[in-house]
């Protein structure tokens, strides 16, 4: 960490970031910390992803490790509105999971297996009200596969993209499930070493991935509700070095893509972004503001209102973008990383991410109301020592999902030991309206 870094998180462990918009934070409040799943000496728990229906039902999925070594997709378990967790339950083997939740209450969980010869992604299908389906492997036999992100449209359709490797090279693939219960084969979306896809996708099933794509380029596709892919395009600027990009997309077809630029001749990392306006196409990458050094996340109102935060030595600003505008000045959250952050149908938006005092770790969230600022926040819970770098961090971000009607879930991994994930716990906060 620099000396100017060093300075400047001091100052804003001493001062409490000014409280304009703070009102936002008084139409709801946090609960207090609820246990999802317990501690045990000899498990390690980590990257926990949560979903929230508009109903106010959540379901969990994290990672689990034994000492010996072997992971599995360690636990998932449920919240039906108004009630506690249940006990956990193993899914099935493997790392990296994700979920997703359709309008139904239908769920739909992803994850790399790590048992064979060659790393597969599987998914697993759960009808609303039902029980978990037989995994099923969705990318081929013979590739090493990663990093699966998962969604479902209105209808319980579902789309699944991932990292595929082989001959020496790395690929964007993806895979669907209709309606009727089936999976297509694996199809290429973009060749020549291109990786780290997000996605995006609306209650139609219209859908939009980006990547980072050749010689570091930022490139998207989308996909049209009957599964057709359009050729990959190119989002960032030419020879610009960008990688870890993020999309959202709205209901009336407005996308933002953002990502981590090296422009060149420039040695600060930038934060940038292309609009896509509903029915049109991306236009020019735009510099949202230099200087950032940590991941970016994006999300996106009904209205076309973008709420980014992004993080710069340990400190994070939000920026926004309004309908049909430009990105004005960014506000300081405060000190913290590992941003996440959601909208609800009102164009309302939360933010969680991990703080530090200098000695311990808090999940933190801030709230804002539509057009206005962020509040200052509240910290949600302790969740562990912290040491240089923060890598005692070994459980990974929080997670957060904003419903529609503004409640929202946080949930992350407590762990006591530096350094270390045994004897970690899962735990998790709602936030709700007045």
């Amino acid at each position: 960490m620099t000396c100017r870094a060093s300075l400047l998180l001091l100052f804003l462990l001493a001062v409490p970031v000014a409280a304009e918009g703070a009102a936002s934070q008084k139409s709801g409040s946090w609960s207090a910390p609820v246990v999802v799943a317990p501690a045990f000496a000899d498990r390690e728990t980590r990257l926990p992803v949560v979903t929230l229906d508009g109903h106010g039902n959540a379901s969990a999925v994290w990672e689990v490790f034994s000492r010996g070594g072997t992971g599995y997709v360690g636990a998932t378990a449920d919240r039906q509105a108004g009630r506690g967790w249940t006990a956990p339950m193993q899914l099935a083997g493997g790392v990296a999971a994700q979920l997703a939740r359709d309008r139904q209450g239908d769920l739909l969980a992803v994850w790399t297996d790590v048992a064979g010869i060659s790393q597969r992604i599987r998914a697993a299908f759960r009808p609303r009200g039902g029980r978990w389906g037989a995994p099923v492997y969705v990318s081929p036999a013979g590739e090493q596969a990663s990093v699966p992100k998962a969604t479902l449209d209105a209808r319980g359709r579902a789309l699944v993209v991932w990292t595929g490797y082989s001959s020496a090279s790395f690929t964007v693939e993806s895979a669907s499930r209709g309606t009727s219960g089936r999976w297509s084969r694996a199809v290429t979306v973009a060749r020549g070493n291109s990786g780290d896809p997000d996605m995006a996708m609306d209650a139609s099933g219209r859908a939009l991935v980006v990547w980072d794509g050749q010689a570091g380029a930022t490139r998207v596709a989308s996909r049209s509700p009957s599964g057709n892919w359009t050729p990959p395009a190119t989002l960032s600027s030419p020879n610009d070095q960008g990688h870890n990009p993020k999309v959202a997309l709205n209901a009336a077809g407005t996308a933002i893509a953002v990502w981590m630029g090296a422009p060149p001749g420039q040695a600060a990392q930038t934060l940038e972004a292309a609009i896509r306006p509903a029915g049109g196409r991306f236009g020019s990458a735009r510099v949202v503001t230099g200087e950032v050094t940590g991941m970016s996340k994006v999300a996106l109102t009904a209205y076309g209102e973008a709420v980014v935060i992004s993080s710069d030595r340990d400190v994070l600003y939000s920026n926004v973008r309004l309908p049909g505008g430009r990105f004005g000045s960014r506000q300081m959250l405060g000190n913290g990383f590992a941003p996440t952050v959601g909208v609800d149908a009102r164009g309302d938006a939360i933010a969680v991410w991990t703080r530090s005092d200098g000695t311990n770790l808090f999940v933190h969230a801030a709230r804002r109301l539509s057009r206005h600022t962020f509040g200052a926040g509240v910290d949600l819970a302790p969740v562990g020592p912290d040491c240089s770098l923060h890598r005692c961090l070994v459980g990974g971000e929080a997670a957060l999902a904003v419903s529609p009607r503004g409640s929202a879930i946080a949930i992350w991994i407590v762990q006591p030991h530096p350094q270390q994930g045994f004897d970690s716990s899962v735990e998790a906060a709602e936030y709700a309206q007045p």
